[in-house]
């Protein structure tokens, strides 16, 4: 589900690249300060996008300096976990949970050992995320649910398939988005949604 979404970092400006790696680190520091360390290793570029693209114009961006566990010599680039970065951090938290269940059921049983041990590790993150985002959480249980049963049907194609997920991920359309922007973010999620 995630790891398709890389930014061409060759063809971004300088400021472009340092903002977009602060937001990374923000988003890092934003999981391990409301979901614990072990949620830091679920940390995607999809919702390092989903969590820029869901900036309020409003918010203002505060970018400080620190160290941490992936840098512990050298001081990064964060903006302050808050906003979008804490929603997208919750969204991420419930999405990888979700992708961790679909893997242990598509899978042999030894196969799917390595994301037994993850949804151990993530459980604690995930209730907590579940309980802050619960329509998401119930929305996005609802359709995997769908998609499970979908793929098992003998009618499947990869533009169903395609269809189900992208809608899961316009639910991460924030309802508060104003009316003007509230119909393209939703067709923007909906064909990130298709094409990852």
């Amino acid at each position: 589900m995630f790891g398709y979404l890389r930014p061409l970092q060759g063809e971004l400006k300088v400021r472009e690249l340092e903002r977009f790696r602060a937001c990374y680190c923000g988003l890092c520091h934003a999981l391990g300060k409301k979901y614990g360390a072990s949620a830091r290793f679920v940390i995607s570029y999809e919702l390092v996008f989903l969590a820029m693209l869901l900036w309020d114009e409003g918010e203002p961006v505060d970018i400080k300096r620190k160290r941490c566990i992936a840098s512990p010599f050298r001081k990064r680039r964060y903006c302050t976990p808050g906003g979008s970065l804490g929603t997208c951090a919750g969204y991420n938290v419930i999405l990888t949970w979700w992708k961790l269940k679909d893997s242990i059921n598509d899978e042999p049983f030894f196969k799917s050992v390595p994301h037994r041990l993850a949804s151990l590790f993530l459980s604690r993150a995930y209730k907590k995320a579940a309980r802050e985002f619960p329509e998401f959480d119930r929305y996005i249980s609802r359709e995997m649910a769908a998609l499970a049963e979908y793929e098992a049907g003998a009618d499947v194609s990869l533009d169903g398939a395609a269809d189900k997920f992208a809608k899961m991920l316009c639910a991460a359309a924030p309802e508060s988005a104003c009316e003007g922007n509230h119909r393209p973010l939703m067709e923007i999620l909906y064909h990130l949604g298709r094409w990852i």
